[in-house]
């Protein structure tokens, strides 16, 4: 009577070990090549869906976000004193005049 367990108790380890040797190999070999492929594509769909409304939200925000630049500029502009500006204006000619010399070959007075 032993024997007899001992030989259902081996049927079943073995086949236990034989179908899970056989779902690994089926796996490996059919299931999951289709499971990569199928994610490799929803991976390029949502790069493109995510690259689309990146551009869409762009595209949408760009006038507002211009606008918004050129007030803040003239805004600073307007704020900024006009001694101040004069200064500026001349220092950025200053240098326009140097660059212009130096690419010309004029020496400085």
């Amino acid at each position: 009577m032993p024997e007899i367990i001992l030989v259902v108790v081996a049927t079943s380890v073995l086949t236990a070990l034989c179908t899970a040797v056989f779902v690994l190999w089926f796996y490996n070999r059919k299931i999951r090549p289709q499971l990569e492929a199928q994610l490799e594509q929803a991976g390029e769909t949502m790069q493109a869906r995510v690259r689309q409304g990146v551009l869409d939200a762009g595209e949408e925000l760009l006038p507002k976000f211009r606008e918004k630049v050129t007030e803040g500029f003239t805004r600073a502009l307007a704020e900024w004193p006009s001694s101040e500006m004069t200064r500026m204006a001349r220092s950025g000619a200053n240098l326009v005049g140097e660059g212009l010399n130096t690419l010309l070959g004029k020496k400085r007075e």
